[in-house]
């Protein structure tokens, strides 16, 4: 077996995993498609089990996407545990539809941590999530996807954005408001 084609099939077992990872806020088919990974270099460290995506990294199954400078997968017992999204020359996204009646979730962040068994995302700095037309903006995001429940936090009492707040928008339509 060539480098190249034992290369390809380490990639396809480390980005398989990611399709399990994403699975619970997905729409249903989204697990039984495809994963593709492009990105300008992979490093595969099969002693440590770590992945790394490096240069405009692009990974679509279905309708998940993310979008990122850099995207490393930590394996523990030959199993994803934890993904890690991150933007130098701008922010990483994810995006992904939950079903069919709704609208993508989008999340937007520096760094986006993922922690598969706990199925909770953390986006950290500069943090943004578009769910149901409504969006959430802060320091910080953590997002339990089993819930569909988000925490944000503002930065607090660190550096220049002392005291900074977080800023929630809600569409009217989301209001429930009887019209008189």
């Amino acid at each position: 077996m060539n480098l190249n084609s034992k290369l390809s099939k380490i990639l396809l077992a480390a980005s398989l995993g990611m399709g399990f990872a994403f699975g619970a806020m997905a729409l249903p088919e989204d697990a039984r498609q495809p994963i593709y990974v492009d990105a300008d270099k992979a490093e595969i460290d099969k002693s440590t089990g770590v992945t790394i995506y490096k240069g405009n990294v692009i990974i679509n199954q279905g309708s998940m996407k993310i979008l990122a400078d850099q995207v490393t997968i930590f394996n523990q017992e030959k199993k994803v545990s934890r993904i890690v999204a991150k933007g130098n020359k701008g922010q990483a996204q994810y995006q992904q539809k939950p079903n069919s009646e709704k609208d993508l979730v989008i999340a937007k962040a520096d760094t986006i941590e993922y922690l598969v068994g706990k199925e909770t995302l953390h986006l950290l700095d500069n943090a943004y999530l578009l769910q149901d037309g409504a969006t959430v903006k802060g320091h910080r995001i953590d997002y339990d996807v089993r819930a569909s429940m988000a925490t944000a936090t503002g930065q607090g009492d660190k550096g220049e954005k002392a005291n900074s707040r977080i800023q929630v928008v809600i569409p009217a339509k989301q209001l429930n408001r009887e019209d008189k």
